[in-house]
């Protein structure tokens, strides 16, 4: 299991997105805002087996505090987690 974790979440200014990968994969992480338009892409590449961890804020590339998606691909496994900015 590829373990995923948004944390904190809601958060206030940044949250940490962490996972952990059971075997070498190509990895594509997006957020998404609830129209389904991207708002950034975190990851599109071969990523080695083990964690790995990217820090998010709305706010500090331009877009407003609320509900957001991750899209999460890891080689045949998909995941999406909701997950919520505030003021």
């Amino acid at each position: 299991n590829n373990q995923l974790n948004i944390d904190p979440n809601p958060y206030t200014g940044k949250t940490s997105i962490s996972y952990t990968l059971r075997e070498n994969t190509f990895v594509s992480i997006k957020i998404v805002n609830l129209l389904g338009k991207r708002i950034q892409t975190l990851a599109n590449e071969r990523q080695t087996k083990g964690m790995h961890q990217y820090t998010f804020s709305a706010k500090d590339i331009g877009f407003a505090p609320g509900i957001y998606i991750l899209k999460l691909t890891a080689g045949s496994n998909k995941y999406n987690r909701i997950f919520v900015e505030l003021r």
